[in-house]
């Protein structure tokens, strides 16, 4: 495991571990689990960790008692009034809680089930509270909302901190050419998914493509590439273009808001610069725990989240797989092949488990997908910048360009789909504990193969 190479990496794994078994229900089982957790760190000569472990599980402990307690004070399946901001996609978080009978004054989040089309800003809703029920309670959960909130009014205060989105979703909509370009468009910048219908969530799913309509790590990837290309452009020296970079994305996320997946991305690609920047090697499974590990100590019941899940499960796998060295048109497609290759079996055994959707196609619709999100991003990026400095007509040109790379996404996809390449199951053929195990599996053996290139490879270097 090379700990000493990588304390991140092991810090998150503990931390995380300890995490999980907060959650366990069963004493018996979280008490074998922990021996059984000591016995192994015992064996990999790093026993102190074990303190994290400790750590995790009372720091999830304690999260969860807060949530118990302001749930206490819901005043479920009564009509209520509340006031707050919308915080993403459809949850709002609130101060105060009016009802009939009196005021509550309690800091919570509530998912909006009839979300209209609005993002951001504060809002007075008029509505009732329900308890949410089955898987969807977790998910709840791992949002830290305690409840399901009816719409049944609503009302939106403006404020400034809203204009640049506004601004924003203005200059897309008038240079897109229909509402569909304008949805993707708005989902790939602004991470606001409402006006998709769905038959484009469909063909995107189907494809093993959904995450490209979600901000994530690609986007963050996207963005910052460009944005150091940029100031690249301008021979500004290297050292200077990273903190500008780092500052400038700063900037960007705090504009469209640090959703949860945003801020992991975020956290990722900040350490990258550092790590850049204090002229060290680049490790990327050591950024991968650091990431991680801040991010559940942001949220630790993030660990709930699928996307949270898929979204560390799918750069571990593309980390282990990372080939250096490799140059040239040929280094790019081998690249690319693994990268995509390596996104899709890691991430199968998840997918298969939520969704009973399982889709080989996506390691071919990924290879010329995420290259068009690129030419998407980078035109429609700089067609904004471009209006917001009044050069209207040549920003027009650069949306021409993205207008045109959707169309050619979108024909894409539907010519891969009609491949047959993607499997629908009624019912999950893994459970949880199978899923986990298929992907430690996969953890194992990919750090042992590159184990044994190593290896193989030193003689030569030799």
């Amino acid at each position: 495991m090379q700990q000493y190479k990588t304390p991140a990496f092991v810090v998150f794994i503990c931390f995380s571990t300890g995490i999980i078994l907060g959650f366990l229900k069963s004493p018996v089982f979280a008490i074998f689990s922990f021996i059984a957790i000591s016995l192994l760190l015992v064996y990999l000569r790093i026993f102190p960790y074990i303190i994290l472990v400790i750590l995790g599980f009372t720091y999830v402990k304690i999260d969860l008692k807060k949530l118990r307690n302001s749930a206490e004070l819901v005043p479920f399946a009564q009509k209520v009034r509340v006031s707050g901001h919308i915080e993403n996609e459809k949850f709002i978080r609130v101060n105060e809680i009016e009802t009939i009978h009196d005021v509550r004054r309690i800091k919570t989040k509530f998912f909006i089930r009839n979300a209209p089309d609005i993002e951001c800003g504060k809002v007075t809703i008029s509505g009732v509270i329900r308890r949410p029920k089955g898987s969807f309670r977790i998910y709840l959960l791992s949002n830290k909302a305690n409840g399901v909130l009816k719409l049944l009014y609503l009302k939106r205060i403006p404020t400034r901190k809203c204009a640049p989105r506004d601004y924003i979703r203005k200059v897309l909509k008038r240079n897109s050419w229909d509402i569909e370009n304008f949805s993707i468009m708005r989902a790939l910048v602004l991470g606001e998914r409402i006006g998709l219908s769905k038959g484009t969530l469909e063909l995107f799913k189907r494809t093993g493509t959904m995450h490209i309509l979600a901000l994530s790590g690609l986007h963050v990837g996207i963005i910052t590439l460009i944005i150091f290309a940029l100031f690249s452009l301008f021979r500004i020296e290297k050292r200077i273009a990273l903190i500008a970079t780092g500052v400038t994305l700063t900037l960007y996320l705090s504009l469209i808001g640090f959703k949860s997946s945003l801020l992991r991305a975020y956290l990722f690609f900040l350490a990258i610069i550092i790590a850049k920047l204090s002229e060290r090697k680049v490790r990327y499974l050591n950024i991968w725990g650091f990431a991680g590990f801040l991010s559940l100590v942001y949220n630790p019941l993030w660990i709930l989240n699928v996307g949270f899940q898929f979204s560390y499960i799918t750069t571990l796998g593309i980390i282990l797989t990372i080939i250096p060295r490799l140059k040239g048109i040929k280094g790019y497609i081998i690249t690319s092949l693994l990268t995509s290759l390596a996104a899709t079996l890691f991430v199968s055994p998840l997918q298969i488990y939520y969704f009973k959707l399982f889709t080989p196609v996506s390691v071919l619709s990924n290879l010329v997908a995420i290259p068009l999100v690129f030419v998407i991003l980078s035109e429609v990026l700089v067609g904004i910048l471009l209006s917001f400095l009044h050069a209207g007509v040549i920003a027009q040109l650069f949306f021409e360009v993205a207008n045109l790379a959707i169309k050619i996404l979108l024909g894409f996809l539907k010519v891969i789909l009609h491949l047959g390449l993607s499997y629908r199951f009624e019912e999950s053929p893994i459970n949880a504990y199978q899923a986990l195990v298929l992907i430690a599996f996969l953890v194992v053996f990919t750090m042992g193969v590159r184990r044994v290139v190593t290896e193989i490879k030193k003689p030569d270097e030799g």
